[in-house]
Parts: structure tokens; sequence; C-alpha cells
């Protein structure tokens, strides 16, 4: 936390010397160099102290706006199904609304429109009652120019960033109705029956693929029902997992980092192994992740292929996977995909797409 609020003071503070070069630029009165150090100053030490307070107002005040702004569904679209903020989050809310507010009064108090003359004789003629105006003397045309600029750049960005928000929560909302129907659409739970273990060899592939050792296999059963009753959430189904690494392996004491490894789930009916793949590689993948899924053929089956995980260096991890009859079948790539890899599995699990 100390360091979160050290690490805003620094930020404001330099911040704080971007915001105080134009305000001596545009409002600038005449005073001396010293003065003008004196308010620069003030500006970093006071800047700084806001940073420290809007940071660490987080849990209180940050947390209050963030409620505030999701009443009135201004909050950001991804944090709508939130009940409360992050730690972060607050923090950062109350970072902004302390830090502006405070170094908007600090502009209006150290650089005035108005201010006394300095250095005026005594037979000088006064200017006005109060000081020197800057009213009196318009600014050059260039200037203005540049306030007028400065003025429309911000304002695109504002405008910019109003349809970007909107965008995102009508997105957030599609997405939303999606996973609801998608959920919506689940096969029946009733009447199912359990499902029992077979012997790894029948439904993986347990001896080396293109040079990759596989290394061991294991069997994963769904647990039984709960003792104390109630409807069941998930079918009953039988995980099977291995894992293959490059050969050989010769330095034992650095960690095996698998090529790559394939799951195999059994379920009651082709109907649930089927279902099952919305939600692979991740819950609702087949929505969140749409654009990235593509439908391809391999050696006579249809089969799903998942690049969202996949960098524009085309380093990455790469998904493929289909159902085959009442199982689904995976296989998980973490370097450049092998066809020879498929093509046993796809003659092991024939694709039912």
């Amino acid at each position: 936390m100390l360091l979160k609020s050290m690490f805003f003071s620094l930020a404001a503070s330099l911040e704080l010397e971007s915001y105080s070069w134009p305000c001596a630029f545009f409002f600038s009165v005449r005073q001396s160099a010293a003065r003008l150090l004196l308010k620069f100053g003030i500006f970093v030490v006071y800047g700084s102290l806001l940073g420290v307070i809007g940071y660490a107002l987080g849990p209180s005040f940050g947390a209050i706006l963030w409620h505030l702004l999701r009443f009135l569904h201004l909050g950001e679209p991804s944090q709508a199904h939130q009940l409360q903020p992050s730690k972060d989050t607050a923090s950062y809310y109350s970072l902004y609304v302390v830090w502006q507010t405070g170094v908007a009064g600090l502009i209006a108090y150290t650089f005035p429109l108005r201010s006394g003359a300095m250095g005026a004789s005594p037979s000088a003629v006064p200017v006005s009652s109060s000081g020197f105006d800057l009213g009196a003397t318009p600014l050059p045309i260039w200037k203005k120019l540049a306030a007028v600029s400065m003025i429309l750049v911000v304002a695109f960005f504002a405008v910019s960033e109003v349809r970007r928000l909107k965008i995102a929560k009508a997105q957030q909302e599609e997405r939303h109705k999606l996973i609801v129907q998608s959920a919506a659409e689940a096969p029946s739970l009733a009447n199912l029956a359990r499902i029992e273990p077979r012997e790894p060899g029948q439904v993986l592939i347990l001896e080396a693929i293109s040079g990759h050792d596989w290394d061991g296999g294991s069997v994963t059963p769904t647990p039984p029902p709960s003792p104390q009753g109630g409807p069941p959430t998930l079918p009953p189904s039988v995980f099977y997992f291995v894992s293959y690494h490059g050969l050989p392996h010769t330095d034992p004491q650095q960690p095996v980092m698998p090529s790559f490894d394939v799951s195999v789930t059994e379920y009651p009916n082709s109907a649930w192994a089927h279902y099952s793949l919305r939600n692979y590689p991740t819950i609702n993948a087949s929505i969140t992740t749409a654009n990235s899924i593509q439908r391809v053929s391999k050696f006579g089956n249809s089969i799903y292929v998942n690049s969202a995980w996949i960098y524009p260096d085309g380093k990455g991890t790469t998904y493929f996977y289909w159902p085959s009859g009442n199982f689904a079948v995976a296989i998980r790539f973490y370097s450049p995909t092998e066809d020879v890899v498929l093509q046993k599995y796809l003659a092991l699990h024939p694709s039912s797409l």
C-alpha cells in the first residue's frame, strides 16, 4: 500500500509539472522567475500529497464512487456483474476525483487571471484598482489556435471514449444474453447413469507419437452425488488425460515441459459430449472466443480449432477438439501443431460433427 502510494505520489508530481508549465504559458502574469519557481514547487508538493491521499481513500470514497457509477450504469461494462470493486479499482476511482479536483483548485489559486502588477513605480499609471488585467492584452493568434486545438483534441478523445464504452456495454449485454441462452440449452440431467472407468489404454494412446513420449496418463471419475441430496448440476463423466513431451530428455534438473496434451471425457450420452465443448477450454468459450473458433477438416473429419491464445508472433497454445459419440476429445498444443497427432486420435475417436 505504501509503495503504491509513493508511486502515485511520484506520478502525480510529474504530471503536475506538465500542468504547471502550460498554466504559466497561457495565464502568465507579471511576476518574477523566483515566484514562478516557488509556485511550481507548491504544485509538486501539493500534487504528491493529493496522490497519496486519493489512493488511500479507495476503500471508502472510491468504493462509494464505484457503486454510484454502477447504479447510474456508467461504470465499466466488464464490472457490471461485480458486487464489490477490487481494492485497486476503488483506489483508482478516488485518486482520479481527489487529484483532479484538488489540482483544479490549485490552478485557480496559483495562476489567477488577475494579479497585482509587480515592480510598478509609484509614478506609473495604475492599470486598474485590482491590478494587472490579462483581458486588456489579448493572446496572440497562434496561442489562441493552440488553445482551441487542445480543446478539440480533448473533446475528440472524450467523444471517442464515450462511444467506445457504449459499444462495449452493448457487446457485454449481447454476450450475457447468449450465455443465458446457452445455459438454457443444456441437455437434461434426469436419469443419467453413472459411468464406469475404462482402462486408460482403451481411450488414450499410451505410446510415443512422432518423437514425443507420454507421461503415464490419469483417470478421474466425477465425484459421487452429495449425501445431502439435491438435483445434480453436472452430468456424470470420466476424465482421461495424458501429456506428451519431446525426446530425448537428458537433463533431470530441468522440468519436463509438454509439447501437447490430450484429454478425453466420457459422458452418459452424445448430447452432453457435444454440449460440453461449448465450455472448452474455458467456461463459455464458444461465446467469449467465438471469433477465434473455426471448423476445419482433418483426415476426413470435421473438428474445431480455437486460436484465441495464439500471439501475433505465432507462438502460444492451440486447441483442437471434437465430439466422438459419448466422448469429448481435446488436444492442446503448446508448440507448433502436428497433424500426425490429430490423425492418430481421429482414428481412435472419429468426429461425430
